[in-house]
């Protein structure tokens, strides 16, 4: 049998970066095995194998796999669509351990539905997994055995983080620090913030072969309400809150995105229930500045947001993030990556949901940065990945058993 790594990919940004390994793992004897259930990737990338009608009985346990989804949790998908993914999936994995020997499996984040069949089909069949996420940090992933954000090993195991030694001492450290905060300040840009107006005019050929060849859908809404929603997007114009002079004395909070698998999955809270028990801790004198999530997808959300920051007399400000970090008395965050970025400020942070940097020092922030966290950058479609990634991805796989 050919060895191979299984992974799943759900959008173009996943098969591209997925697919910048497929050269240096084939130098390694390893065959990518790239599963999707979008038929307009399929057509791009002709080595993608792309699911098609179910054929197994749905098994009524694997509603509870269903239902600890984050897109069931976030009302992206019901009980039904979500029955002939999970059977759809199963034959595909099936069908492919039957062909290949599996080495590892490639899973980004975890929380969809995929990918935990993905991660069941890994702990049933004894292979080891490797989970993906972005760090936000400029060249640098979330690459980890167990799992990201909360659910990474370190998270699970604060001493492991003695395993992954920064290579900078305290004072290039705090030089690395400077450097990094002056290019925040100057370019603060969120990439994940470019999709939101734009159109995806792919998912037409997709829900075609949906209704055609039985091709599970990747999300439940209908065609009309996905084209009311893009619309929505496209024409809804946020206030511009950017104020010249700030307040004297403020705390801050940067909101998530609503279906964040963060706030579903690492907090008992969300970014309206922040706003309100902030306000109702602020010392005399003390305002509570918010600023929305530019990649924020629900324009309903961001109205009600703005409505929730005025009923608590807040003020919504959209400067620049690092800008409004340093002039802050106080940042607040639920388990935002900018907690930590508030952090090598050395500014106070309070995390109200589980972060993995909540409780680091300074030098666990600089193991955690320069030494757990990997040197490959997400948003680089064109490079593909050399052998020496491959080996330091594969190098922090953990086989797990359910």
């Amino acid at each position: 049998m050919k060895a191979a790594i299984f992974a799943y990919a759900f959008d173009l940004d996943r098969v591209q970066f997925f697919e910048r390994f497929r050269d240096a793992l084939a130098a390694c004897g390893l065959e990518l095995v790239l599963i999707s259930n979008r038929p307009a990737l399929a057509r791009q990338y002709p080595l993608l194998r792309c699911l098609s009608r179910p054929v197994r009985a749905f098994a009524l346990g694997d509603d509870l796999l269903i239902k600890d989804s984050l897109e069931y949790r976030v009302g992206n998908r019901d009980i039904r669509s979500a029955r002939r993914l999970v059977c759809a999936l199963d034959d595909c994995l099936d069908g492919l351990r039957r062909e290949y020997s599996c080495q590892a499996v490639f899973i980004w984040n975890g929380s969809a539905l995929p990918e935990r069949v993905m991660t069941r089909f890994a702990r049933q069949q004894d292979i080891g997994t490797v989970y993906f996420e972005n760090s936000n940090f400029p060249g640098r992933m979330i690459i980890d055995g167990e799992g990201v954000n909360a659910q990474c090993s370190i998270a699970r195991n604060p001493s492991a983080l003695r395993n992954y030694p920064s290579p900078l001492t305290s004072d290039e450290f705090e030089q690395w620090k400077q450097g990094y905060i002056v290019s925040q300040r100057q370019s603060h840009k969120v990439h994940q913030a470019k999709g939101v107006r734009q159109i995806n005019w792919s998912f037409l050929y997709d829900a075609f072969m949906q209704v055609v060849n039985g091709v599970p859908k990747y999300e439940m809404y209908p065609l009309l309400t996905k084209a009311v929603r893009k619309l929505d997007a496209l024409l809804y114009r946020p206030q511009n809150h950017v104020l010249e002079s700030l307040p004297e004395r403020f705390v801050f909070l940067p909101l998530q995105v609503q279906s964040d698998s963060q706030l579903i999955f690492n907090s008992e809270i969300g970014n309206e229930e922040a706003i309100a028990h902030i306000a109702g801790s602020l010392e005399p004198g003390q305002v509570l500045v918010v600023k929305q999530h530019p990649a924020e997808p629900n324009k309903r959300a961001q109205r009600r947001y703005s409505e929730v920051i005025a009923k608590f007399d807040a003020l919504e400000i959209s400067n620049n993030t690092f800008e409004l970090m340093l002039a802050a008395e106080k940042v607040y965050t639920i388990n935002s990556t900018a907690g930590l970025q508030a952090k090598l400020m050395g500014k106070p942070v309070e995390c109200l949901g589980r972060a993995v940097f909540a409780g680091m020092n300074d030098e666990e922030l600089n193991c955690y940065i320069h030494g757990f966290l990997s040197h490959v950058e997400f948003f680089d479609s064109v490079s593909d990945l050399a052998e020496r990634d491959v080996n330091s991805v594969l190098s922090r796989k953990i086989t797990l058993k359910n």
